[in-house]
């Protein structure tokens, strides 16, 4: 019994872990820059009845995970369209057809690349 109880916490320990838990990230679109080096994957992430769904965008080496929390350049409550495109190298373009009360998070430069939004 006592082994289990161990068990079972562990595991909740760890799912608690994930950058999302206790949601669901789903993959949308995604673009690599021209160089192919980095790419913006926009990250739907899904709470159902335990909270709010939220729109993320990170920005990540090309070919790495695309859902890590430490990668987020933009975050908005609710699932939000979004268009995003790389002007060249050094320059990502985020249009969000969203309400400025639901953007929580976005940065204007990350690693060298510059990120505009609409």
């Amino acid at each position: 019994m006592q082994k289990s109880l161990v068990s079972i916490v562990c595991c909740l320990v760890l799912s608690a872990c994930s950058p999302h838990f206790p949601c669901e990230a789903e993959k949308g679109i995604d673009t690599t820059s021209p160089n192919h080096q980095l790419t913006a994957t926009v990250v739907c992430i899904l709470c159902g009845a335990m909270g709010k769904d939220a729109t993320w965008v990170t920005l990540h080496r090309t070919g790495d995970k695309y859902d890590r929390s430490e990668d987020l350049i933009f975050t908005a409550m609710q699932q939000n369209r979004l268009e995003i495109a790389w002007i060249d190298d050094a320059h990502l373009s985020v249009y969000c057809r969203c309400r400025e009360d639901d953007v929580r998070f976005q940065v204007i430069k990350k690693g060298g690349i510059n990120i505009s939004y609409k």
